[in-house]
């Protein structure tokens, strides 16, 4: 897998449950695997919680990026 992508929402718990996934960025432990990280903001959530529109474009752009880590997996299957 070349490509892992994170989501997390803003706020003092975020930066304690992310700390190791950043400290390890920091010291190049990552460097063979492109890391995305999704910032949801806090009030977004709380703001459009229960909003199945908000849910489903969310859900939608999840499904997107799976689908763009397994088709590179596939691809990277098929040429290895």
């Amino acid at each position: 897998m070349d490509k892992v992508v994170f989501a997390r929402y803003s706020g003092e718990t975020a930066k304690i449950i992310f700390a190791p996934l950043f400290i390890g960025l920091a010291r190049g432990y990552f460097a063979d695997v492109e890391i995305e990280v999704i910032d949801l903001d806090f009030r977004e959530v709380a703001d459009n919680r229960g909003s199945l529109a908000w849910c489903t474009r969310l859900a939608e752009r999840t499904r997107k990026l799976a689908r763009e880590v397994v088709d590179q997996g596939v691809a990277d299957a098929r040429s290895g």
